[in-house]
């Protein structure tokens, strides 16, 4: 038999003790409540992160452990929580079905010490204030190793992304709110077995008070509420195809969520769980998130940061009143955030949220018909007849003019509204929209001055948003080349600034194969031989020790290099031209066609082609 301090009480209200949550032999209440625990472990299971796995189950165990009384009297109850985490560390360590966990331990080790070596070097150039919130991302390639290949958003180390973004005072910050907030929940763990009985006692005592209060309704049609203003924003967002089908599926969706909402409130604040455990669990449940931020990103977003100080304040909350007494406050200083708070909210609205939606709304028109102008275009190349096609070029004109409209919009505001956009999608958007209008127009014997000078335009206001951004200088590089590939003077004015656009990109990705590639050939264009000798070198180089399949030069790119290394070498030509059918390029193949046989007719003895590598130039003259 048990002992009676080891049995579930009940107050005068007839509601279980705190007790009771941890109790196995308790309510049916207290079995759903480890039903749905049992759910929320099975999602951590399912994100296949090894750190948050094994820091919740050491977590669990702790709180099951240090829990007084009742399971240090059962020593079998104890080595079964000991056995089950050690079960669950095993498990997470050896299971290698899943692809994220076939990562060996000792890889994932080295990768996190690249990031964090990278993240001190980019500490190093901005100690005092960081990159800024956000931007790690945007900065990190330019410190990553060479032979890296992850382009990672953050440190994967809550302190180095704290420091690296927000500068070292707000890493101090941080520390210091956390030495507070441990600071202050010391009782719970060093308490001793006395006071944890007077506390035992003091949440008995309280607990009439608790069952006679009812939750009021507001808290439950509330969170419902809020589900469903959740389903009518994601409407805004809808497609225009389908969309019946869509509003269906979205609206069951929703009306699920509420319910389970409702059902999951309703048990979970019927459960009586309070004082000293439920303080312990919350504690070792921040521990735990700690121990996995060490080791992962994701302390900025507010997916993370909201519920993590939620959690401290809960915890805090939860200590008896004797370990931390409710200090008075005066009616200034409660009522003194508000306003603060309101010019913030204020500020908010009128710097950011309302220029960001006022070019999100065109900015979502146009992008609803990407999928269609490229849908009638290939119905135009691939309709049987030429009046089917003719129609299908006109809808796709029609189609990419009503882009471009709503892209302008989205960038420059409206007529009577002259803001410029604060974002730099639209710009980048519409400076490589406005380019294809160009190769539109162009290809029908008309070239629009206009819409290349706009779409320049577009790419530069790109860059001055976004100096250390990427998107703009890539959007400046192809509208350039664009234009250079079809004029007839100044081409070299147009390689010109397409090859200062990828210098920016270089500075911004050092390691990036393939921009020291493009930039090595706009250097070959302008006749500039030491810079293409030295980019075209460097991205030879960073092939050789690449490690990822996606940052290595094309083949045709290794053999451009080396045939302009040797541009009397038949065979090299006809490897580029090979190179070049392979991978798609064919009006690339036939200038190159030409060259190889002019050489060819120059060449003598054996460095002549064979017959059927004649027939194949042939083949590559006569294609297009």
């Amino acid at each position: 038999m048990e002992d009676e301090e080891s049995k579930p009480t009940a107050d005068a209200s007839g509601l279980p003790s705190p007790s009771s949550l941890l109790y196995p032999p308790s309510s049916l209440k207290t079995w759903l409540g480890a039903a749905c625990a049992l759910l929320i472990a099975v999602a951590i299971w399912l994100t296949n992160s090894r750190g948050a796995i094994l820091a919740s189950a050491v977590a669990v165990g702790a709180v099951l452990a240090l829990y007084p009384a009742m399971w240090w009297t059962k020593k079998s109850r104890l080595a079964g929580i000991a056995t089950a985490i050690i079960a669950v560390i095993l498990l997470v360590l050896f299971v290698n079905r899943a692809d994220p966990l076939k990562e060996e331990a000792s890889g994932t080790l080295q990768k996190r010490l690249d990031y964090w070596s990278a993240t001190l070097g980019m500490i190093r150039d901005h100690p005092w204030l960081g990159v800024g919130p956000g931007h790690f991302g945007r900065f990190y390639p330019r410190y990553m190793h060479e032979t890296a290949y992850q382009k990672i958003k953050d440190p994967h180390n809550f302190a180095l992304e704290m420091w690296s973004t927000c500068g070292i005072l707000a890493l101090v910050a941080l520390l210091v709110t956390l030495a507070a907030f441990f600071w202050k929940t010391r009782n719970v763990w060093v308490g001793s077995q006395l006071e944890q009985e007077q506390e035992k006692e003091q949440d008995q005592e309280q607990e009439p008070e608790r069952g006679g209060a009812r939750t009021r309704w507001e808290f439950y049609l509330g969170g419902m509420a809020g589900l469903i203003l959740g389903f009518l924003l994601w409407t805004l967002d809808l497609s225009k195809e389908n969309i019946s089908d869509q509003l269906i599926y979205g609206g069951f969706l929703a009306g699920l969520r509420s319910l389970i909402w409702f059902a999951a409130f309703g048990l979970y604040e019927s459960l009586a769980w309070g004082g000293r455990p439920r303080a312990l669990a919350l504690v070792l449940g921040l521990v735990a998130l700690l121990a996995n931020l060490s080791i992962s990103g994701g302390i900025s977003f507010p997916s993370m940061a909201q519920p993590m100080w939620i959690v401290a304040a809960l915890a805090l909350n939860s200590l008896p009143q004797r370990i931390l007494a409710p200090q008075q406050r005066s009616w200034l200083a409660t009522m003194a955030p508000l306003p603060i708070a309101a010019v913030a909210c204020l500020g908010f609205y009128v710097f950011i949220y309302s220029p960001v939606v006022s070019c999100s709304t065109p900015l979502r028109e146009a992008r609803k018909y990407y999928g269609t102008y490229a849908i009638k275009m290939g119905n135009a190349q691939s309709a049987e007849s030429p009046s089917a096609a003719q129609k299908s070029a006109a809808e796709a004109r029609d189609v990419l003019r009503h882009i471009v409209t709503q892209l302008q919009l989205a960038a420059w505001g409206s007529p009577k509204h002259k803001e410029n956009a604060v974002l730099v999608d639209p710009f980048v958007e519409l400076a490589q929209w406005q380019g294809e209008e160009w190769k539109q127009v162009y290809r029908k014997g008309a070239p629009l001055i206009e819409a290349g000078q706009q779409a320049a335009a577009a790419a530069k206001e790109a860059t001055r948003l976004d100096p250390e951004g990427t998107e703009g200088y890539w959007a400046q590089y192809q509208a350039n080349m664009t234009f250079a590939k079809a004029a007839t003077t100044d081409i070299k004015k147009f390689y010109e600034f397409a090859s200062q656009a990828m210098a920016e990109l270089v500075k911004r990705d050092p390691t990036e194969t393939r921009f020291h590639s493009l930039l090595a050939d706009l250097y070959y264009l302008l006749d500039d031989t030491a810079s293409w000798e030295r980019e075209a070198q460097e991205a030879l180089r960073l092939d050789e020790i690449s490690t990822d399949p996606t940052r290595k030069l094309k083949p045709s790119q290794r053999v451009r290099i080396l045939s302009r290394r040797q541009p009397n070498d038949v065979q090299l030509q006809f490897q580029l031209a090979e190179a070049l059918e392979r991978e798609g390029l064919e009006e690339e193949v036939k200038p190159v066609a030409r060259e190889i046989n002019r050489l060819d007719r120059e060449a003598q003895g054996d460095a002549k082609l064979t017959e059927s590598q004649r027939r194949q130039v042939e083949a590559w003259l006569k294609s297009g």
